[in-house]
Formats: structure tokens, sequence, C-alpha cells
């Protein structure tokens, strides 16, 4: 819906525009995407609501692709944690 209504339709982005981090900026934390503009980070930013791990499963079982910036999650998973093994060594 953010994609297609306001960024294309009401605002006139075409997928260059979509992709301009200096242009756009999403963010779960209200804050953040209030001060974002303002900082010089981007021209206008987007409070988005995080996904629920339930919702994305559900749209991956149905073989659909999710809409831009909504498999964005918070708190981030450590890195470290995740791409390497926990296991130790033999």
């Amino acid at each position: 819906m953010l994609t297609r209504l306001i960024f294309m339709e009401m605002l006139g982005f075409d997928q260059a525009g979509l992709d301009n981090e200096k242009l756009i900026a999403y963010s779960s934390i209200a804050e953040e995407a209030v001060d974002a503009p303002g900082t010089g980070k981007c021209d206008i930013s987007f409070i988005l609501n995080s996904t629920k791990i339930e919702q994305v499963r559900d749209i991956a079982l149905k073989g659909l692709i999710m809409p831009r910036k909504s498999t964005y999650f918070y708190p981030k998973v450590i890195t470290g944690q995740v791409m390497n093994g926990l296991k130790a060594e033999d």
C-alpha cells in the first residue's frame, strides 16, 4: 500500500526514487522517523510497524513477495550469533 498508493500514485516516485536512500528513510521508531529529514539523512521518512513472524511465514508459504521494507525487524538480530554456530568444535 505504501509503495503503490503513496509513493508511486500520490508522490510520483519511480523505482529509482524508491531505491534512493537519501530521499526516503524508514524506521519503526517514531522519534527516528520524525528527526531523519531534519538531519539531512533523507527528504521524507515513514514510521513502519514491525512485521510479525507469523505474517512473514504465511506470505512465504503462499510463495508471495513481501512489500518493500516490510521485513524490517526490530530489535536487530546480533549477526555473529546468527552467522556463526554456537556449538563448540571437537
